[in-house]
C-alpha cells in the first residue's frame, strides 16, 4: 500500500446541524434529528482504518486540522454543499495539499471534475482500496448510534441507529441521482450486519432504522435480515417501496417494525408517471390505511412543483393526502439534480435559472416553473409543514411508538413507560385535552 497521510472530511457546517425532522417543520414543538454523522466517512474509516476522517467541522476545526499536514485530503459532500467544499478545496491548495478528492452525490456534479484530481463515484471502498493499494479483507459495517427526540423537549430522547443491508438501487426515477451513483445493489455481508446488530443490543438501541434506498429489493437477504433484528429482538424501522411493504407486511410487522418511509412523491398519476415511480395513488393510499390499521408509524416523501403543478392542483391533493393522516411528511420542492433525467429535461424545456448551489436542497424552486413562482414554492411548502407537521402530529407519532413498544412487551416496558410520560409531557406543554390516535 502506499505510504500517505490522508485525511476525508464532509462539508464544513455553516450554521445548526441539518435537522431530518425539524426540516420540514414550523412548529414550537416538533420531532427532531440533528445530523451528527457522516454514515459514508464512516463506512470508509471502518474499512480502510489508515484513513483519518472528520465529521462537520466548524471551518476553524477544519483550518487546524489541515495544517497537521496531509498528502491526500477527501471530501465528502451532498450537491447543496457544493459551494462550501469549492472553498475547503480552494483553502488545500493554498496551505499546499498536494492532493483533493470528491465523492458522496455532490462529486456527480461536472463543475467539481475541475477542482479535484480524482472523483469517485459510488460507494467507494473497494475504489479507494484499488488506488491505494491496500486489501480491505472482510467487510464491516460501522456502529452508526444516533439519537431523536422532540423540540424542546430534547433531542436526545430515542437513542436509534443507523443499518444499511444494501447499498445502491437499479430503478429510474427520473429524480433520482442514486442510478447514476449507485445502479446496482450490493448486499452487506450477513455477519457484518448480525455483528453491529449485536453492538446496537448492547448499547441500549430502541430503533434500529434501515436506511436502505429500497430495503427488501434484495429480497431472500432482506428476508434473514429481518431474521437478524428478529434474533436480537431490535425494533426497526424502514425505507422501503409500498409494493415491496404489502408483500413482506406481516412477516416484517410480527419481527418487530415500528415505523416507516415510503415514496409518495405526488397524488397525481401523471405526475408519478412523468418521474417513472412504480407507485400508483391507489397503492399509496391502501399502504397508509393498512400502517394505520396496524398501528406502525408512517412517514411519506413528498414533492410539489411538478411542471404540470398550479397552486390550485398541489391544495387538491394536499386534501386527498391529507385525507389519508400521515404521521409525518418529509416534503421537498421538485429540483434537478445532475446526471439525472429530471436534469437533462427541465435544462432543455425550461432553464434552470439558480446558479446557488446551496438552493438545491429540496427546499427552493431553482428553475423556470411554467406555474409556479419561487413566492408560490415558499408558500406551498410552509402550507404543507403545517398541515401535515403539526404538534398534534408529534403527539400522534409518540403514541404510536408507546403502543407499540407495549404490544412488544418483554424488555421493552421500561422503553414504554418513558414514552407514556413523554406524551403525557407532550399533552401538558401544548394544553390538549384528547388523546390523538
Amino acid at each position: 500500500m502506499r505510504n500517505l497521510r490522508i485525511l476525508f472530511t464532509s462539508a464544513c457546517r455553516t450554521g445548526e446541524p441539518f435537522d431530518f425532522y425539524g426540516f420540514h417543520t414550523k412548529t414550537r414543538i416538533r420531532l427532531s434529528q440533528p445530523r451528527v454523522l457522516c454514515p459514508g466517512l464512516r463506512f470508509i474509516h471502518q474499512n480502510l482504518p489508515q484513513i483519518e476522517i472528520l465529521e462537520l467541522p466548524s471551518w476553524t476545526e477544519y483550518t487546524k486540522a489541515l495544517s497537521q499536514g496531509w498528502d491526500i485530503v477527501g471530501f465528502s459532500f451532498f450537491t447543496f454543499e457544493t459551494n462550501e467544499v469549492l472553498k475547503m478545496a480552494e483553502y488545500a491548495r493554498s496551505v499546499g495539499v498536494p492532493e483533493l478528492w470528491a465523492g458522496n452525490y455532490g462529486a456527480l456534479n461536472p463543475l467539481i471534475e475541475s477542482a479535484f484530481d480524482k472523483v469517485i463515484i459510488g460507494y467507494s471502498e473497494e475504489k479507494i482500496a484499488r488506488e491505494l493499494g491496500a486489501d480491505i479483507g472482510e467487510f464491516a459495517h460501522p456502529a452508526l448510534l444516533d439519537s431523536m427526540g422532540v423540540e424542546p423537549i430534547g433531542s436526545d430522547l430515542i437513542r436509534v441507529a443507523w443499518l444499511y443491508t444494501a447499498r445502491g438501487c437499479p430503478l429510474k426515477c427520473t429524480f433520482c441521482q442514486t442510478p447514476a451513483f449507485a445502479d446496482s445493489v450490493v448486499e452487506t455481508p450477513l455477519d457484518s450486519i448480525d455483528r453491529v446488530l449485536r453492538q446496537y443490543k448492547r448499547s441500549g438501541v430502541q430503533l434500529v432504522q434501515i436506511f436502505d434506498e429500497n430495503f427488501g429489493i434484495a429480497h431472500q437477504h432482506s428476508r434473514e435480515v429481518v431474521g437478524l433484528l428478529r434474533k436480537h429482538d431490535l425494533p426497526w424501522g424502514v425505507m422501503t417501496r409500498s409494493d415491496i411493504l404489502k408483500a413482506n407486511f406481516d412477516e416484517w410487522h410480527d419481527s418487530g417494525m415500528m415505523a416507516v418511509v415510503i415514496g409518495i412523491e405526488a397524488m397525481n398519476s401523471d405526475s408519478l408517471r412523468d418521474i417513472r415511480k412504480v407507485l400508483s395513488v391507489e397503492q399509496t393510499t391502501s399502504m397508509l390505511q393498512m400502517l394505520h390499521r396496524r398501528g406502525v408509524v408512517a412517514t411519506g416523501t413528498y414533492m410539489v412543483g411538478f411542471e404540470r403543478d398550479t397552486l390550485e392542483s398541489v391544495s387538491r391533493d394536499f386534501q386527498e393526502l391529507s385525507r389519508l393522516r400521515p404521521d409525518f411528511i418529509k416534503l421537498y420542492v421538485v429540483t434537478p439534480y445532475p446526471k439525472t433525467p429530471l436534469w437533462d429535461h427541465i435544462e432543455k424545456i425550461y432553464g434552470i435559472d439558480c446558479s446557488d448551489w446551496s438552493k438545491f436542497n429540496g427546499r427552493y424552486l431553482v428553475w423556470n416553473h411554467p406555474y409556479l413562482s419561487r413566492a408560490d414554492a415558499q408558500r406551498i411548502l410552509v402550507h404543507g409543514y403545517r398541515l401535515f407537521n403539526s404538534e398534534e402530529h408529534v403527539l400522534r407519532f409518540v403514541s404510536k411508538v408507546h403502543r407499540r413498544l407495549v404490544e412488544r412487551g418483554g424488555p421493552f416496558a421500561a422503553h414504554s413507560f418513558f414514552f407514556s410520560g413523554l406524551r403525557d409531557k407532550l399533552h401538558s406543554r401544548v394544553g390538549w385535552k384528547t388523546s390523538v390516535g
